[in-house]
């Protein structure tokens, strides 16, 4: 490793002061000295090779510096989307780093995720972390450390020299969702709002039953459509309300329940409920079963 750190040297330094790849390279070698994995690798190698244990599997890593000490692109996606899966626990880590085969992988990660942890970033590292890190500092440097640790003891149980101990993973927290009240507007009250036969005897008691039944399902959406829950449950239990409001659109058939129009002021009712708290993007499913004419 020596001679090839002698080396960049001596390549940065026949370049001109102020070059973008001499101050690159420069950079690169000062935070490369700073970790300390590989150089414990090096050392842990030279005492096998003292003891003569050539057989240990360590002694056959087929380790490579310039990959093992560098970070990508590719390296910053991984740990990007880990984040944005919320893999930041010791247990999920551990779980996930046992995928990795390769030493200089794992070693790349960790040094990596060191960058991450020390704020040793810049643009064209990883702009999500760059462009986030003023108001995510914190959050990102415990989750490289976790990261650095979990790749780490992956790299030694590649080598043979250490074993994991799977971390006990954290007692799940029953996510709860409070939903939002209902507008004091949102439910039509009237025939001539629910659009049936206006001017037959009875239709304004049609339309408070009407109204009566989807102020009881507008409950139903909030306890039962939740941001915590999967795309295709949400849409499920819309489609199951819809349902049970079709049973009242029916007995009230003689003042136009049934003609449609209703059926569209109710899914317009329930649409503007849930946009106070579900995502349209999120959720294609759900609002997609909102939509449909049924």
């Amino acid at each position: 490793m020596s001679d090839l750190r002698a080396e960049v040297l001596r390549v940065a330094a026949t370049l001109p002061v102020g070059s973008p790849l001499r101050r690159t390279l420069l950079i690169t070698l000062k935070q490369a000295a700073e970790f300390t994995l590989y150089k414990d690798y090096l050392a842990w190698n030279e005492e096998l090779y003292a003891k003569g244990d050539y057989s240990h599997p360590g002694m056959n890593l087929r380790m490579n510096w310039m990959k093992a000490e560098h970070s990508s692109e590719k390296t910053f996606a991984v740990l990007e989307n880990l984040y944005y899966k919320s893999t930041t626990t010791d247990a999920k880590l551990h779980a996930w780093a046992s995928r990795i085969k390769d030493p200089n992988v794992a070693v790349s990660l960790a040094y990596t995720a060191w960058k991450l942890q020390n704020g040793r970033l810049n643009q064209f590292d990883s702009p999500y972390f760059f462009q986030n890190w003023k108001g995510g500092a914190a959050r990102f440097q415990a989750f490289g450390a976790l990261v650095e640790k979990a790749c780490s003891a992956r790299f030694w149980e590649i080598a043979g020299r250490d074993a994991r101990v799977k971390p006990e993973a954290p007692p799940t927290a029953k996510d709860t969702f409070t939903p939002p009240a209902v507008p004091t507007d949102l439910i039509p009250t009237t025939a001539s709002d629910w659009e049936l036969y206006s001017s037959s005897p009875g239709a304004g008691q049609a339309a408070r039953a009407l109204a009566s039944a989807t102020a009881t399902i507008v409950g139903m959406v909030g306890r039962n459509v939740t941001p915590y829950n999967k795309d295709d449950k949400n849409a499920a239990a819309i489609q199951a309300v819809r349902s049970r409001m079709n049973k009242v659109f029916s007995t009230y058939a003689d003042w136009g329940a049934t003609d449609g129009e209703p059926e569209s002021v109710f899914r317009s009712v329930l649409r503007k409920y849930v946009t106070l708290y579900l995502d349209k993007w999120t959720f294609p499913k759900t609002y997609d079963a909102l939509s449909r004419f049924g």
